[in-house]
């Protein structure tokens, strides 16, 4: 069977009809079983769906109709993607508690370090988990906010006031953190996070860091996940892989969305075929059945050089 080759021309006029209407489209010339799909979702989620469709040579027959169509978010990072038991971003945060709150964890010992945007979630993980230390960033200066959390701010003053008793001897100084932390959760975004997690890391590389995908996707390029060297977080190590192929110039956030628009593709080969989900390995994680929904497994991996 000839293999349908696609110009750049006809996929973007092919990007333009769908986009600009609730359309059909059907393809037949491929070995694999045709897929059936009828979403209601935004153009951007439309465009990633008939890009993934079209280049992995899917039979598939499309449709995007707002009345009759599956409804999916735009914003797919909270979205369940119709089939899963929670969206990859719930179920990141469900990984990372598995991981911070174990019984042998003291919950004292962890701090929760967030931004107001995640309010919601916060106040969820306070009924939870009350003893655990919360801190909102409050401060313009995040080396000012680093500094009080680790209490390393009253190092630096009785440094200075034993330096007054005799400027004529120099005093080599370095400042002891506090030693009652352990662990330190960011909810947080990327434009927060770049500047902080550093600073954090740099004056405490004796702590365990996590946080989720939402603190990476938004950087603009791969090479600024460097800045997150050492931090924990619920992502499978072929994203990572993918991403360095490919070494995208825009927001990682359009390469990640692109994965899970893969995995829901996957899935509907599979719920329309009637094969067994069990132990499936997707770009998100992986996943099996859980009656009516499929739960999804994520291994926790630290950044580090060798896997950027």
């Amino acid at each position: 069977m000839l293999k349908q080759k696609y110009s750049l021309t006809f996929f973007t006029v092919l990007l333009f009809f769908v986009l600009s209407s609730c359309v059909s489209i059907s393809t037949n010339n491929l070995k694999n079983k045709e897929i059936y799909i009828n979403y209601d979702t935004s153009n951007k989620n439309k465009e990633y769906i008939i890009e993934n469709l079209l280049l992995d040579q899917k039979r598939f027959n499309a449709v995007f109709n707002e009345e009759s169509g599956l409804k999916i978010k735009n914003d797919l990072l909270s979205s369940n993607l119709l089939y899963f038991c929670n969206s990859v971003e719930k179920d990141q945060q469900i990984q990372i508690e598995k991981n911070l709150f174990k019984k042998e964890n003291n919950e004292e010992n962890t701090f929760v370090i967030y931004s107001k945007d995640f309010l919601s979630y916060i106040n969820e993980l306070r009924i939870n988990y009350p003893n655990v230390n919360y801190y909102e960033i409050n401060e313009k200066s995040y080396e000012l906010f680093s500094n009080k959390i680790l209490n390393i701010d009253s190092s630096i003053i009785r440094s200075k006031e034993i330096q007054k008793l005799d400027f004529g001897i120099e005093i080599t100084h370095e400042p002891r953190r506090r030693q009652d932390l352990q662990r330190i959760y960011f909810v947080i975004s990327y434009s927060e996070a770049k500047s902080l997690i550093p600073i954090f890391i740099s004056n405490a590389l004796d702590v365990v860091y996590y946080g989720t995908s939402r603190i990476l996707i938004e950087a603009p390029n791969v090479k600024k996940i460097s800045d997150f060297e050492g931090l924990f977080i619920p992502i499978p190590e072929e994203f990572f892989k993918i991403i360095s192929e490919k070494n995208p110039t825009n927001s990682l956030k359009q390469e990640y969305e692109k994965l899970l628009i893969s995995d829901l593709l996957v899935i509907e080969q599979y719920l329309q075929t009637n094969k067994k989900i069990k132990n499936l390995k997707l770009n998100s994680g992986y996943v099996s059945n859980n009656q009516s929904c499929l739960r999804r497994d994520m291994p926790i991996l630290q950044i580090k050089p060798e896997n950027i």
